[in-house]
């Protein structure tokens, strides 16, 4: 019953968001396969938004449920924002887009002990060779980074 309870949270929780997850370093394959790789994912979102899309909510939730049954592995969520707008609203910015990760995560069973995060706002902009609007739109993300 608590985990239909749970799980019935979970998609509550997701349809009441909307942006991108990106698993381009997930393996593609079994379930088995992709949770054993959880380091560096990246979930974009749109622009002055802290809501994760329900697009890839299953590798959300393998990432959770692998961390809920591995207590010993830990993650930090490092929120990042793009350069329109000021220091300070971007790291608010960068702040609640790892909330809301970090909400969906809990929900899913992740102990606080095995979760840290910081925000960078867009103080960490990454610059590369493409045009500023794909910097821009790379740089409105969560990583989610494994710390041991």
């Amino acid at each position: 019953m608590k985990r239909i309870f749970i799980i019935l949270l979970f998609f509550i929780t997701l349809t009441l968001t909307a942006c991108s997850l990106t698993t381009n370093n997930l393996i593609t394959g079994d379930r088995e396969n992709r949770i054993k790789k959880i380091d560096n994912i990246s979930i974009f979102f749109d622009s002055n938004s802290c809501y994760v899309s329900n697009h890839y909510s299953s590798i959300i939730e393998d990432i959770a449920l692998s961390l809920s049954k591995n207590r010993n592995i830990k993650v930090i969520l490092n929120g990042y924002a793009d350069i329109n707008g000021s220091s300070e609203y971007n790291i608010a910015l960068g702040q609640r887009r790892v909330n809301s990760v970090y909400e969906i995560m809990k929900i899913l069973g992740v102990a606080d002990n095995q979760i840290e995060f910081v925000s960078f706002g867009k103080e960490k902009f990454h610059r590369s060779q493409d045009n500023l609007d794909n910097d821009l739109a790379k740089n409105r993300r969560v990583d989610i980074i494994t710390l041991n």
